[in-house]
């Protein structure tokens, strides 16, 4: 009569026909009347105490099985697919590169570090003894790290010492006139004040130092002989008193506008026209009234060669 060999589960793994010796299995199942039964059963025992120990996996493994893989002195159990380790953790001097999942761990037997598999490569894991606590970093280690305290207090300490420092710490400066002053940094504020038409502005981390559109000034001179130099309109509201107009060049002084009108009982005199120099003489809004020309003797228009054209006699000729 045939054997029906169930798993733990109830789902039927094989039949053993009487006389037979199934191989179904890693473990040899004895069929009913087997000859020589005894060395079959006795080999099983041994498979079941060594866990299968080979250096290759077991032919027919079932779900669960167990196996010790000589190769590389790891027990490793059958999930159905393959043989895997079930232990996340490995001892070996050099990095293991067989069933790794994420998460398994890897003991450096040759350097004293403990590694963790991220699911592409061993990343290196922190010990105990490879952490310093050591309030003044006096050990100056390249290869450990500090303690999160011990950065807190070798930071706390510096900044004792650099508050300490600071208090005798004094920025010099000195301006166009006042001697040669000084602000002590932990006490005092460093002030940069405006002057006339000079504004100043700070905001965060920046000063501004402005100039206001319109400037009060008492006098504008130059320095040495290249004068000041007026690239733009000049509108004076004022009496604007001028000693001298001058061409430093052979330039001259050009007037843009069409006229250069004289007020007041001003006399406006040369001492040589040139030829050519003007075109036109032009008498505005009659300018030279009858009562001026009634106390003249005469008056003398020119052309541009200099001759006579015209003369006017006042009432006085």
């Amino acid at each position: 009569m045939a054997y029906t060999i169930n798993k733990t589960d109830g789902t039927v793994l094989t039949t053993v026909v009487d006389g037979t010796l199934n191989t179904d299995t890693t473990l040899q199942l004895i069929g009913r009347n087997f000859e020589g039964y005894g060395e079959a059963f006795n080999e099983n025992l041994v498979k079941l105490l060594e866990n299968s120990s080979n250096a290759t996996a077991p032919t027919a493994p079932i779900k669960g099985e167990l196996w010790f893989d000589a190769s590389n002195n790891n027990l490793k159990v059958y999930d159905g697919t393959a043989f895997a380790q079930p232990n996340p953790s490995r001892r070996a001097v050099s990095a293991p590169s067989d069933s790794l999942q994420k998460g398994v761990l890897w003991y450096d037997t040759g350097n004293d570090e403990l590694y963790v598999y991220n699911g592409s490569s061993f990343v290196n894991v922190l010990l105990t003894d490879q952490i310093l606590d050591e309030d003044n970093m006096a050990s100056d280690s390249a290869t450990k790290v500090a303690s999160q305290q011990s950065i807190k207090a070798y930071v706390d300490a510096e900044i004792s010492t650099v508050s300490s420092s600071v208090t005798s710490v004094d920025l010099d400066y000195q301006g166009d006139s006042g001697g040669a002053l000084s602000v002590l940094l932990d006490s005092q504020t460093f002030t940069v004040a405006g002057g006339n038409s000079i504004t100043t502005t700070g905001s965060g981390q920046t000063l501004t130092v402005a100039l206001d559109k319109t400037i009060d000034v008492n006098e504008i001179a130059s320095g040495d002989s290249t004068a000041v130099h007026v690239n733009d309109n000049l509108d004076v509201s004022g009496t604007l008193f001028v000693n001298n107009i001058a061409s430093a060049d052979s330039s001259g002084i050009n007037i843009q506008e069409e006229a250069l009108y004289v007020n007041g009982n001003k006399v406006l005199t040369s001492v040589s026209l040139e030829p050519d120099s003007v075109d036109t003489v032009q008498i505005v809004d009659d300018a030279v009234t009858r009562a001026k020309l009634n106390n003249e003797v005469e008056l003398i228009i020119y052309d541009s060669s200099g001759s006579a054209v015209k003369t006017l006699y006042g009432a006085g000729a």
